[in-house]
Protein backbone atom coordinates (compact mmCIF):
# COMPACT_ATOMS: atom_id res chain seq x y z
CA UNK A 1 0.00 0.00 0.00
CA UNK A 2 1.49 3.36 -1.24
CA UNK A 3 1.80 5.91 1.07
CA UNK A 4 -0.26 9.49 0.90
CA UNK A 5 1.42 12.99 0.57
CA UNK A 6 -0.39 15.93 0.65
CA UNK A 7 1.37 19.09 -0.95
CA UNK A 8 0.08 22.41 -0.11
CA UNK A 9 1.84 25.38 -2.04
CA UNK A 10 0.16 28.18 -3.95
CA UNK A 11 2.83 27.71 -6.95
CA UNK A 12 1.60 25.49 -9.63
CA UNK A 13 5.66 24.63 -11.13
CA UNK A 14 6.35 23.34 -7.00
CA UNK A 15 3.18 21.59 -7.43
CA UNK A 16 4.01 19.93 -10.38
CA UNK A 17 7.96 19.47 -9.69
CA UNK A 18 7.27 17.84 -6.41
CA UNK A 19 4.18 15.91 -7.20
CA UNK A 20 6.33 14.32 -10.52
CA UNK A 21 8.83 13.40 -8.21
CA UNK A 22 7.19 11.52 -5.33
CA UNK A 23 5.17 9.82 -7.73
CA UNK A 24 7.77 8.79 -9.28
CA UNK A 25 8.80 6.62 -6.02
CA UNK A 26 5.47 5.36 -5.88
CA UNK A 27 3.69 7.36 -3.59
CA UNK A 28 0.07 8.98 -3.55
CA UNK A 29 -0.16 12.48 -4.30
CA UNK A 30 -2.68 15.11 -3.86
CA UNK A 31 -2.21 18.91 -4.17
CA UNK A 32 -3.75 21.92 -3.13
CA UNK A 33 -2.88 25.75 -3.81
CA UNK A 34 -4.11 27.17 -0.45
CA UNK A 35 -4.30 26.14 3.28
CA UNK A 36 -8.33 26.35 3.95
CA UNK A 37 -8.55 23.97 1.13
CA UNK A 38 -5.45 21.65 3.48
CA UNK A 39 -7.65 22.22 6.56
CA UNK A 40 -11.04 20.86 4.48
CA UNK A 41 -9.68 18.10 2.89
CA UNK A 42 -8.29 16.84 6.08
CA UNK A 43 -11.94 16.75 7.79
CA UNK A 44 -12.55 13.81 4.41
CA UNK A 45 -9.29 12.00 3.61
CA UNK A 46 -6.59 10.86 5.55
CA UNK A 47 -3.15 11.15 4.59
CA UNK A 48 0.59 10.41 5.99
CA UNK A 49 2.63 13.52 5.34
CA UNK A 50 1.78 17.14 4.49
CA UNK A 51 4.38 19.05 2.68
CA UNK A 52 3.20 22.69 3.54
CA UNK A 53 4.44 25.98 1.84
CA UNK A 54 4.65 29.10 4.99
CA UNK A 55 3.92 32.00 2.22
CA UNK A 56 0.39 31.53 0.56
CA UNK A 57 -2.74 33.61 0.03
CA UNK A 58 -5.62 33.80 2.20
CA UNK A 59 -4.46 31.34 5.14
CA UNK A 60 -0.88 31.18 5.52
CA UNK A 61 0.96 27.83 6.41
CA UNK A 62 1.32 28.84 9.83
CA UNK A 63 -1.75 29.42 10.85
CA UNK A 64 -2.43 25.68 8.57
CA UNK A 65 -0.07 23.84 10.95
CA UNK A 66 -1.14 25.01 14.03
CA UNK A 67 -4.52 23.44 13.23
CA UNK A 68 -3.35 20.35 11.94
CA UNK A 69 -0.89 20.43 14.92
CA UNK A 70 -3.69 20.67 17.01
CA UNK A 71 -6.45 18.73 15.53
CA UNK A 72 -4.44 15.86 13.35
CA UNK A 73 -1.24 15.70 15.66
CA UNK A 74 -0.26 12.05 14.44
CA UNK A 75 0.24 13.16 10.46
CA UNK A 76 3.79 14.99 10.74
CA UNK A 77 4.32 18.19 8.48
CA UNK A 78 7.30 19.24 6.56
CA UNK A 79 7.16 23.09 5.86
CA UNK A 80 8.45 24.65 2.47
CA UNK A 81 9.60 28.08 2.55
CA UNK A 82 11.98 30.36 -0.23
CA UNK A 83 11.54 33.42 1.81
CA UNK A 84 12.22 32.00 5.28
CA UNK A 85 15.43 32.21 7.19
CA UNK A 86 16.84 28.86 8.92
CA UNK A 87 16.26 29.89 11.82
CA UNK A 88 12.36 30.67 10.94
CA UNK A 89 12.29 27.53 9.67
CA UNK A 90 13.72 25.77 12.96
CA UNK A 91 10.99 27.47 14.91
CA UNK A 92 8.59 25.93 13.03
CA UNK A 93 9.53 22.66 14.49
CA UNK A 94 8.30 25.00 18.01
CA UNK A 95 4.91 24.93 16.11
CA UNK A 96 5.15 21.14 15.11
CA UNK A 97 6.23 20.61 12.25
CA UNK A 98 8.88 17.98 11.90
CA UNK A 99 11.50 19.22 9.44
CA UNK A 100 11.30 21.93 7.05
CA UNK A 101 12.53 22.43 3.03
CA UNK A 102 14.15 25.84 2.13
CA UNK A 103 13.74 26.57 -1.56
CA UNK A 104 15.14 25.83 -3.96
CA UNK A 105 15.85 22.24 -2.63
CA UNK A 106 17.27 19.24 -4.55
CA UNK A 107 15.44 15.93 -5.27
CA UNK A 108 17.45 13.77 -3.33
CA UNK A 109 16.73 16.26 0.23
CA UNK A 110 13.35 15.99 -0.74
CA UNK A 111 13.16 12.18 -1.18
CA UNK A 112 15.25 12.04 2.13
CA UNK A 113 13.05 13.52 4.06
CA UNK A 114 9.87 11.82 2.34
CA UNK A 115 11.60 8.38 3.01
CA UNK A 116 12.40 9.47 7.10
CA UNK A 117 8.97 10.62 7.87
CA UNK A 118 6.77 7.69 5.98
CA UNK A 119 9.01 4.81 6.59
Amino acid sequence: MSKRILVVDDEADVLEIIKDRLESHGYEVATLTHGQQCIEFLKKDSVDLILLDIEMPEMNGMEVLEIVHRDYPHIPVIILSATTTRATARGTLEKGAVDYILKPFSPVELMEKVRKYTS
